[in-house]
């Protein structure tokens, strides 16, 4: 007589979700009650809820079919029947938390508020909520500087910058080759090649610009009138609110001959600060300046024959002038883009470096 090996295949569960230790586990089909599995996988931890479900496949010759079992957790671990069921071969447990759950969501204010520091906070809070809690702003406060970040909002800035290079290295390929193809002359040749280093040249400047995730938000004072605004956001894990001191300076950024920083002074125009820094430079393009104001928005004013007076934080920003010729119609916009995106990168990073 011979003997023949039988061939065994384990017969195991998994268990996932707020157990102290999920995982496979070995059981007797038809045998292993859930309760066990649960009892061994270290217990149901506190943020499970009442309900789990599992995922059973049942062979056939017609093909396998799959079955999802509602469990009354509260039961099963009573020894209901009808709830703590007897287990099978490659059953899926899914023991599932209470809804919404989320143990410690922080928020971090900082600056000119009595209390800074991270706060944890609940579902329906609001950064009025947060300014109240942080003990409402000192008095050297400055709410028109307010900086306010998010992650989500910083991801989906970066995924646009990316796209946005992608797109128009694609066009600069096409409109360079387009244009030297059309080029008459040696000099019209060279005008298009002149144009294309400078547009690399910009979209390496964006390669390398990281978004900040700043959201425009005016703030009031005292906090409880910034309540059923459409600034009185709710908050997000990660949030951050930076409350600086009161602005003293104005910058002033691009092409002039000397960018920098200077005093404020009330009923001053832009063009008085241009000034200040020397004047305009060669390349400069004065129909294209605009502001980046202390909140964080832009305001075009160059073309503007009543120049608004300058405000506490401003930062003016002077374009190059960009010859364009040929098929490359976007490069002035380019410009703006890499000004707005680089200098309001630099405004938060200053302010949180303080």
């Amino acid at each position: 007589m011979r003997l023949f090996p039988v061939a065994r295949s384990a017969s195991t569960v998994r268990i996932t979700g707020p157990v102290a230790t999920p995982g496979e586990y070995a059981i007797e089909p038809g045998i292993t009650k859930l309760s066990e599995v649960i009892n061994r996988a270290g217990g149901l931890s506190y943020m499970a809820s009442n309900q789990a479900e599992i995922t059973r496949v049942t062979v056939t010759q017609q093909g396998p079919v799959t079955q999802h079992l509602l469990i009354d957790l509260e039961k099963a671990m009573k020894g209901d029947p009808k709830n703590d069921i007897l287990l099978e071969m490659n059953d899926y447990i899914f023991v599932r938390a209470v809804p919404e759950w989320d143990l410690y969501a922080t928020v971090t204010i900082s600056g000119e508020v009595k209390y800074p520091g991270t706060y944890t906070i609940k579902k329906g809070e609001t950064l009025s909520d947060l300014i109240e809690r942080a003990g409402g702003y000192t008095d050297r406060a400055f709410l028109p500087g307010a900086i306010f970040t998010r992650e989500s909002v910083r991801e989906s800035q970066q995924r646009s910058i990316d796209e946005m290079v992608q797109r128009l290295e694609r066009e600069l390929y096409t409109a360079s080759a387009a244009g030297t193809a059309s080029s008459l002359t040696s000099e019209d040749a060279k005008l298009v090649e002149m144009e294309t280093q400078q547009k690399r040249r910009m979209l390496d400047v964006l390669r390398q610009t990281r978004a900040t995730g700043r959201v425009v938000i005016r703030l009031e004072d005292p906090p409880t009138l910034l309540k059923k605004t459409p600034y009185d956001l709710l908050l997000e894990e990660g949030d951050r609110l930076h409350i600086p001191r009161e602005a003293q300076t104005i910058n002033v950024a691009g092409n002039v001959l000397n960018p920098s920083s200077f005093v404020f002074e009330p009923y001053s125009t832009y063009n008085d600060y241009i000034e200040k820094a020397g004047g305009y430079g060669r390349n400069a393009d004065r129909s294209r300046v605009y502001l980046l104001k202390a909140d964080g928005s832009a305001v075009r004013v160059g073309h503007l024959k009543k120049p608004p007076y300058i405000e506490r934080g401003d930062t003016i920003i002077v374009p190059e002038k960009i010859q364009v010729a040929s098929d490359l119609r976007r490069t002035s916009d380019i410009v703006d883009i890499v000004y707005k995106t680089a200098i309001s990168a630099a405004v938060v990073v200053d302010a949180f470096d303080d």
